[in-house]
């Protein structure tokens, strides 16, 4: 994730329509497609309705009134299209190393694998809300699995970009840039893929492992 995506800096997208379709249209590589649409594994809906929480999705993460955490924490219950029941839960010890097993790749990549649980200061939400929202809306991951998975997805790149930042203060740019390379750039797959990933992407794709997991922020 670069310096410059991060900044949100040059002219936005609505004022490159044009030039961007132009380049779509002479570009080899074939467009971003999926024959379905899913809000979660197994969960096939029509394009409206996938369209609509994912609309949602982008709306919540958008508040700047509420924590970061609690706006993930919403976006699970959007997936089942459910009123929010309870609050992030605080994990047993147990819990709490069992949903480290799964972001242990990630918090390998940026040094943070014996990071304490960090407490949820989310200095970094600045930066880190467009990165979520881009992930989500660039399609990458829910058009090849689901909603739910891109969400979750979101969610352990929010997680690992906060140990990041309980570890070193900041996250720095190091970190970004790997960051992108996990989760923006195909990275993300890799963990998804293949035979021995099959029970974690059956995990991945219910809206209650991304409720489980930010039980991470409760320490």
């Amino acid at each position: 994730i670069c310096g410059s995506a991060r900044a949100n800096l040059g002219p936005p997208l609505v004022n490159r329509r044009d030039d961007l379709r132009q380049r779509a249209a002479v570009s080899p590589q074939a467009p971003l497609q999926t024959p379905v649409y899913r809000l979660a594994n197994h969960q096939v809906v029509p394009w409206s309705a996938f369209k609509c929480a994912e609309t949602r999705l982008l709306e919540v993460l958008a508040r700047p009134d509420e924590p970061l955490g609690q706006r993930l924490w919403l976006g699970t219950w959007i997936l089942e299209d459910l009123p929010p029941t309870g609050e992030i839960p605080s994990l047993p010890p147990d819990q709490r190393e069992a949903a480290r097993v799964f972001l242990a790749p990630f918090l390998d990549a940026v040094g943070c694998r014996d990071q304490a649980p960090p407490a949820p200061t989310w200095r970094c939400e600045p930066t880190l809300v467009p990165v979520l929202k881009n992930l989500m809306f660039s399609k990458v991951l829910s058009f090849h699995f689901d909603l739910a998975t891109s969400h979750n997805l979101g969610i352990m790149l929010a997680l690992t970009a906060l140990h990041a930042e309980a570890r070193y203060g900041v996250v720095p740019e190091w970190v970004w840039h790997t960051l992108g390379r996990m989760f923006m750039h195909g990275g993300g797959m890799g963990f998804l893929l293949g035979d021995q990933a099959r029970d974690r992407r059956e995990t991945l794709a219910t809206p209650a492992f991304g409720r489980w997991i930010l039980g991470l922020t409760e320490v």
